[in-house]
Parts: C-alpha cells; sequence; structure tokens
C-alpha cells in the first residue's frame, strides 16, 4: 500500500516535496495531474484531520454526559428487590 508520510511546504501552501514509501519525491517539475493528487491528498488529510477533532468533541461530551448522568442516578433510591 503507497503511504504518504509527509509534505514539505512553503508558506504558500504549494507542495515542494512529497515522501511516499519512504522515498522523497521532488515535484519541481511534476505534472498537472500529479498536482491534482496532491491536492487531493491535502483536501482529504485535512477532512480526516477535522473529523478526527469532531470526534475527540464527541467523547468529551460522551464523558460528561455519562457523569452527569451518573450524579442524577446516585439520587434514586435503590430498588428494594436488589
Amino acid at each position: 500500500m503507497n503511504c504518504v508520510t509527509s509534505y514539505s511546504q512553503t508558506l504558500e501552501r504549494h507542495v515542494e516535496k512529497i515522501t511516499i514509501d519512504n522515498i522523497e519525491y521532488d515535484l519541481a517539475n511534476a505534472s498537472d495531474e500529479a498536482q491534482v493528487q496532491i491536492a487531493n491528498l491535502q483536501f482529504v488529510n485535512e477532512q480526516i484531520l477535522q473529523r478526527n477533532n469532531e470526534l475527540q468533541i464527541a467523547e468529551t461530551a460522551k464523558i460528561g454526559y455519562s457523569r452527569a448522568l451518573k450524579r442524577e442516578l446516585e439520587k434514586i433510591k435503590p430498588d428494594a428487590n436488589d
């Protein structure tokens, strides 16, 4: 499986070098199609980062809701049959 491990970028976010499967490629003369695929990879990586951030927010909220539920349930008298 091909794995893009890093990008080397300028301030304009133009990729100069890319590493795939531990091989670094200089993209100074990359084809237009290669540039399109790099842009696609950048977009997808940004989407993954955004989704991971959203997941962390949801997991934090879940913890808070669970703690709030536990506090509320502790107010309930135990069932006499238990």
